[in-house]
């Protein structure tokens, strides 16, 4: 509930350039350079969507959750798995590199933060209108 409040709360008299303009440059988090999130790149829209899903609201999503949406359930083979893993691990640690998803602690489990909730909600918004109504409202 906490969460929900604050983002009722959050501040968005900003235009959508200002919002996405920080997550679309590189950040450097604990000597480690992370690239920039691609707003219309497929693989960054879905990675965004899946750990936006309403389902993890509560509890927050783990590796092996976002692991099935993205790649499908996994193969018999133990060292597939072990490199499926390893390609969400880094996908996550992007996001929590730009702000966008926080580790719940004792857990293996991730949550959205609610600068990652506006971004995510704010860029699928986008998506989803057609060109037409934004070049009117323009």
């Amino acid at each position: 509930m906490e969460d929900m409040e604050a983002l009722s709360l959050a501040n968005l008299d900003k235009t959508i350039s200002e919002l996405i303009e920080p997550v679309c440059r590189r950040v450097k988090k604990r000597g480690k350079q992370h690239r920039a999130l691609r707003p219309m790149h497929e693989p960054d829209m879905s990675l965004l969507k899946a750990v936006s899903d309403g389902r993890w609201t509560i509890n927050g999503f783990r590796n092996k959750d976002i692991r099935e949406i993205l790649l499908g359930s996994d193969p018999g083979d133990a060292r597939e798995c072990k490199k499926r893993s390893g390609q969400i691990t880094r996908c996550l640690g992007l996001l929590h590199a730009h702000g966008l998803i926080k580790k719940v602690s004792g857990t293996r489990r991730w949550l959205m933060t609610i600068k990652g909730r506006q971004i995510a909600t704010l860029l699928q918004a986008t998506q989803s209108v057609p060109s037409e109504a934004l070049l009117a409202a323009a």
